[in-house]
């Protein structure tokens, strides 16, 4: 497959006019008026960049990854391809350690026989229940637990998780996060944790945060908090939903300019993502919840999650001001560089995976490739 005449955002993550060869599920090369020798499509003002990759989405679709089985994860990740996502972590919320355990035996089901037109999955991401109390959210407080190296292990035999999200200020957190760090990515997220704490969290090895500004203290000019440390701190990168809800639009602005390409973007969507206005359904903690004003909101409205796909967040970021190319590092090669999967996938670089999007003018999907293989992309 040729990828013709298009505006290209090469590995430097810097527009280019040109064409793209699909060979094997990789990229095989990239150049101005490559040879024809087979199927070509004609990318004509359009832009091809790298596919998007979720690190952090509870569901959609009706599916929600903490409790579901392997055809509702393929649903899910057929939804998540179509609009541009590539690859996905799928995210298991706070629950105790069996819930956790039957979420991941499906998600293994699931990848004995993987679906080849919906999302690559190359881990899952443990959101909990190393949580603080305080700041657990709607997550039921006897879900919550210490951080527990064994318990980890025990769930965790063939290193499919590849994200695990942490309260440092928790008993034994710091040890926890020493030894995780070894084997995957720690992120420092749901917590109560000062700016000292959190700062000797990214020294023991933690390199995330989880959702900036929610979940965790904010920053005053006395107490910076987790996010202080988070500005204060070379290579630490930072979760943000741009879904104009959850972070402020200046916040958003103001974020990208202070962090650049440690900005991480995430829908944190939940099982009611691509439902339509009104649609009711119940998360794993039991909570009733319902598509209202075009968020996800308890029956008290409170705001309950995120309902915006990913590639819904990279136009609003966009919206908001951010440079187009800032905002797709920030949901390609910024998250695969984050689980250290940047030498497969997150850039349009020879030798990749061929993980890629085309958009129209306004960023909205027309055609993606999940390892080379064509997916229909989201109706307009």
């Amino acid at each position: 497959m040729l990828l013709k005449n298009a505006q290209l955002l090469n590995d430097r993550f810097e527009w280019e006019t040109g064409d793209l060869r699909i060979c094997n599920g990789k990229i095989a090369e990239i150049g101005p008026d490559l040879t024809e020798d087979g199927e070509t499509l004609d990318c004509t003002g359009l832009h091809v960049t790298p596919g998007l990759i979720d690190v952090h989405t509870h569901g959609a679709v009706g599916t929600d990854y903490s409790r579901t089985n392997p055809a509702a994860i393929a649903q899910a990740l057929r939804f998540e391809a179509q609009h541009g996502v590539t690859a996905v972590l799928p995210t298991m919320m706070t629950m105790p350690e069996a819930m956790i355990a039957d979420a991941l035996h499906a998600l293994r089901e699931y990848l004995r026989a993987p679906d080849e037109t919906a999302a690559w999955v190359p881990g899952a991401h443990m959101e909990g229940p190393f949580f603080s109390m305080s700041k657990r959210g709607a997550q039921p407080a006897e879900w919550i637990a210490a951080p527990n190296m064994a318990m980890l292990r025990r769930l965790n035999p063939d290193g499919l998780v590849r994200l695990i999200a942490v309260a440092p200020e928790t008993d034994g957190a710091l040890d926890f996060i020493r030894e995780a760090a070894r084997t995957m990515t720690v992120s420092v997220g749901h917590t109560a944790a000062d700016y000292e704490t959190a700062c000797a969290a990214f020294a023991a090895g933690a390199t995330e945060a989880t959702h900036l500004y929610n979940g965790m203290t904010g920053a005053t000019h006395r107490a910076p908090g987790v996010v202080g440390a988070v500005w204060d701190t070379a290579g630490v990168n930072a979760e943000l939903i741009s879904d104009g809800r959850h972070v402020h639009p200046a916040i958003v602005r103001a974020t990208f300019r202070l962090l650049g390409r440690h900005m991480v973007l995430i829908s944190d969507s939940l099982v009611l993502t691509g439902m339509a206005e009104g649609t009711q359904g119940e998360d794993v903690a039991g909570h009733h919840i319902t598509v209202r004003n075009g968020r996800c909101e308890l029956d008290d409205g409170t705001i309950a999650g995120s309902i915006t796909p990913l590639d819904e967040c990279v136009r609003r970021a966009i919206s908001f001001g951010i440079a187009p190319a800032d905002a797709f590092f920030a949901a390609s090669m910024a998250p695969a560089r984050a689980v250290k999967l940047d030498g497969e996938t997150g850039s349009l670089t020879p030798g990749k995976r061929a993980d890629i999007l085309v958009t129209d003018a306004a960023y909205r999907p027309r055609h993606v490739f999940v390892g080379g293989v064509p997916v229909p992309a989201a109706e307009k």
